[in-house]
C-alpha cells in the first residue's frame, strides 16, 4: 500500500485491468511508431496474483486480457516492453497459448511437482534440492535451470523509494 497514489499503481480489478490498457497502448504506439528511441526505453508491467485477476473477469473481459498480455509476452522483448507475471500456479490456461514466450521463469520455496510441470517440464529431474524460504530454480532462455537463492533486503526504504519514483515515470520521459 505504499505505491497508493503513484501514478501507475494500480490496485483494484478495474484499476488493474486499466493499467494493463495503459502499458498495452504504449507496446501499440511502440510496435507501430517509427521512434526508436522511444522503443529502447525499458518499460515494465508487473501484474500480482494473475489468476485471481483473471477470474474476476467475464469471459469477454478475460479473453481480452489474456489476448493483451500474450501478444506483449510475444513481441515485447524487441520493443523494451516487459511483463512480469506472479501467480500462484502458472497453468496453460492463463497465458492464451503464449507461456512458452515467459523467457524466465522463477519458482520460490516448496515447488511441487506439478509447479515444475508446468514451468520447468524439460528440467524438472533436475529439480531435486528440496527448497526453502529464499531458495528456488530460475529458468533463462538461452541458459537454462539454474539454482536461485534471494538475498535479504537490507534497505526496504531504499528499495520501496526507487518503485515509488519509477511508478512516477511517464512513458517517453525518460
Amino acid at each position: 500500500m505504499q505505491f497508493e497514489g503513484s501514478p501507475h499503481y494500480y490496485i483494484g480489478i478495474e484499476k488493474s485491468v486499466d493499467g494493463i490498457n495503459k502499458f498495452y497502448d504504449e507496446f501499440v504506439y511502440r510496435r507501430d511508431s517509427r521512434d526508436k528511441e522511444r522503443k529502447k526505453q525499458l518499460s515494465y508491467l508487473l501484474v500480482d496474483e494473475y489468476s485471481m485477476l483473471l477470474s474476476s473477469l467475464d469471459d469477454a473481459r478475460t479473453k481480452e486480457v489474456k489476448r493483451k498480455i500474450g501478444e506483449m509476452l510475444r513481441a515485447g522483448r524487441s520493443l523494451s516492453c516487459r511483463v512480469i507475471i506472479g501467480l500462484q500456479n502458472a497453468y496453460s490456461e492463463f497465458f492464451d497459448k503464449s507461456r512458452d514466450n515467459l523467457v524466465t521463469r522463477i519458482a520460490l520455496s516448496i515447488i511441487s511437482k506439478e509447479k515444475q510441470g508446468m514451468m520447468f517440464s524439460k528440467y524438472k529431474e533436475k529439480m531435486i534440492k528440496e527448497c526453502g524460504q529464499g531458495e528456488g530454480y530460475i529458468y533463462r532462455s538461452g541458459i537454462g535451470l539454474e539454482e536461485l537463492f534471494v538475498a535479504k533486503i537490507e534497505n526496504i526504504e531504499e528499495v520501496n523509494s526507487a518503485i515509488k519514483k519509477s511508478l512516477s515515470n511517464e512513458f517517453g520521459s525518460y
